[in-house]
């Protein structure tokens, strides 16, 4: 979203001038979610942005059922919420559940399953995820040990979920129920 801004200022244009029909940018007005990062790109700055957000919408590919995330990291912490949660994830990787799946790497983690706990603890972990995740990346870089539930983290955790919603409304994401009508615009 910070690319066609980037462009427009470095052709020597203001992208906050552009109006691309909705409301709720940035700036206050009708631009651009994004921000130009050209000052990165010429070395004035070394820091863009100090929230990013991320979203993954997987419409049904796979079981059925849609399985969408949204995120928000501000360097340090990153929060995850999985909106359908009580679904259990399902993709290429695992295939779906009323066919014959021959991925050999899944089926190296299932094997491994019977023996290591650990292996256990992954697949489980990869196919039920927990409805919010929080991870201390500067302490836990792979993202093993969720945080979500850590009192002492209640407020770093209350800050990212107030600006993840707020993006979310900026963005007009109603989440799940977004989710499951996409479908209908492919």
């Amino acid at each position: 979203m910070d690319v066609l801004p980037t462009l427009i200022e470095a052709v020597g244009d203001d992208p906050a001038t552009g109006d691309v029909g909705r409301p709720g940018a940035p700036d206050g007005g009708r631009g651009f979610d994004g921000t130009s990062f050209l000052r990165v790109l010429t070395g004035q700055t070394q820091q863009h942005r100090d929230t990013v957000f991320g979203i993954q919408t997987q419409p049904g590919t796979i079981n059925g059922l849609p399985y969408p995330v949204r995120a928000v990291c501000d360097g340090r912490y990153k929060l995850i919420v999985n909106l359908a949660h009580a679904s259990e994830y399902r993709n290429a990787l695992t295939g779906s559940p009323d066919s014959r799946h021959e991925n050999a790497y899944w089926q190296e983690w299932l094997a491994a399953v019977r023996t290591d706990p650990r292996a256990s603890f992954l697949v489980e972990r990869y196919r039920h995820r927990p409805p919010v995740e929080l991870y201390d990346l500067e302490n836990n870089p792979w993202e093993m040990d969720n945080r979500a539930s850590n009192t002492r983290l209640a407020a770093v955790r209350d800050v990212l979920e107030r600006r993840l919603d707020a993006w979310m409304r900026q963005q007009g994401d109603t989440g799940l129920e977004i989710e499951r009508k996409a479908r209908d615009r492919q």
